[in-house]
């Protein structure tokens, strides 16, 4: 567990982002020399409290989050020797379990 301090500064940049109203999630983005980051943190809002999660299946630059039905879905994305070649493949953390799933359907489809 991380009070106040610079530890969500990893993920300052095309993080996925998402919030369920109590917890803020973040993943993916990249780091200072531009490395694609598999890493995710949560912030609990009203315990102004930074926790790790496990990081994702892949490294995902330029992605974007989701909360759904209880859970923070990441789309999409890039690894940084693929740098602007999006992916369309998926990962969702349960927030219950605290694990990483990958989506098995196509969620961008064809036309994106």
């Amino acid at each position: 567990m991380a009070t106040r301090c610079g530890f969500a500064r990893r993920h300052e940049v095309f993080s996925a982002c998402a919030s369920d109203s109590k917890i803020f999630y973040i993943a993916g983005g990249h780091d200072q020399e531009k490395n694609a980051l598999k890493s995710a943190l949560s912030y609990h809002v009203s315990g102004d409290v930074w926790d790790p999660l496990p990081d994702m299946a892949r490294h995902r630059d330029e992605c974007k989050g989701l909360f759904y039905r209880g859970k923070f879905h990441v789309i999409g994305g890039y690894q940084t020797e693929m740098q602007g070649d999006f992916n369309k493949s998926a990962e969702t953390f349960n927030v219950e379990t605290g694990t990483w799933s990958p989506v098995e359907e196509d969620v961008l489809g064809t036309d994106t």
